[in-house]
């Protein structure tokens, strides 16, 4: 699982707090500096007479203010501009602080639901693929591939137990386990429903990299590599930009699912079905297909291709022009 390693509090506050100082005591040296020049240059509004004195309204009389409540007026307004670069060094430090915090406990909860894909209930399994899909909306720069890559990870992994079960289920059948099935698992031989939480993971990735990544910048680590399908019902499932080399699907139900631009090296597809899919600029060097699929690939594809009968044995086939 990905760490994330946050920055101390202690010390983020340390360097924000002496970047405010010198902020502050470069604002004062200017306000100085301004004033003493002007003063020194004779500026008139720079001068005690110009501060010190009043007039009635409409007519020249003027009267002096004494210097002490001159003192005090400026000294206020120099406070005052003062006291309001604290308030406002405060509150950003305060911001800072939330969003420390925030990303402290929004850690906690990547860490929590990543631990939730090891549950062996499916449901736990699936609140966890929830709980990290929600993360990633709301902090995409901090778990959007965390997310991506631990999902990933999980559908590979996931797919290794589903074809350990599947040789169970075989085992039972011919009477070779002392185990006996469990009474929700099937037989294998025809297409049943992916389990719950690998298709919500599925649809998960698709969800966030469409939403979070839509010129798919960050697609290398798309990785489900070596992942084992059998029996499974993929129906209307993206597949775009995944890495699915040396994969198996293995009399599985791909109808209308995509694959464009995705890497499908070696990777197999004895007795799937795939029609209405597409593979629009997908890799498919070394892949393994039956020839009734030829009319969905380019001719640079099917150069690609290395055709198989509905066994996935090999055979020699020259397909049609495109």
């Amino acid at each position: 699982m990905a760490k994330f390693k946050l920055p101390s509090p202690q010390t983020t506050n340390f360097w924000v707090a002496l970047g405010y100082g010198f902020a502050i005591a470069a604002v004062c040296a200017v306000i100085i500096g301004v004033g003493t020049f002007a003063y020194l240059s004779e500026v008139k509004w720079a001068s005690f007479e110009y501060w010190g004195s009043s007039s009635v309204s409409g007519s020249e009389d003027f009267k002096t203010v004494p210097r002490s409540t001159v003192f005090r007026d400026v000294g206020g307004t120099a406070l005052a501009v003062i006291g309001l670069i604290l308030l406002t060094w405060r509150s950003i430090v305060f911001h800072r602080q939330l969003k420390l915090s925030e990303r402290g406990h929004n850690a906690e909860r990547f860490q929590k639901a990543a631990e939730k894909l090891g549950h062996q209930k499916p449901s736990v399994r699936e609140a966890g693929v929830h709980s990290l899909t929600q993360l990633a909306m709301i902090d995409p720069d901090e778990f959007y591939e965390g997310t991506q890559k631990l999902l990933c990870t999980f559908i590979r992994e996931q797919s290794w137990e589903r074809y350990r079960e599947e040789e169970l289920s075989k085992r039972v059948a011919e009477k070779e386990a002392i185990q006996p099935l469990e009474e929700t698992e099937e037989l294998p031989g025809k297409f049943h429903p992916l389990h719950s939480e690998l298709w919500e993971a599925l649809q998960s990735i698709a969800i966030l990299k469409t939403e979070l990544d839509p010129n798919m910048e960050r697609i290398d680590f798309l990785q489900v590599s070596d992942a084992l399908f059998e029996h499974l019902n993929f129906e209307n499932t993206d597949f775009s930009h995944f890495v699915l080399e040396g994969t198996l699907f293995q009399h599985t139900n791909l109808e209308y699912s995509k694959f464009d631009d995705a890497n499908l090296e070696n990777t197999k597809f004895p007795e799937a079905n795939l029609e209405g899919c597409t593979f629009k600029n997908a890799e498919m060097t070394g892949a393994r297909i039956e020839p009734k699929w030829q009319e969905l690939f380019s001719d640079e594809q099917r150069a690609q291709i290395r055709w198989i009968n509905e066994n996935g044995f090999e055979i020699p086939f020259i397909p049609d022009p495109a």
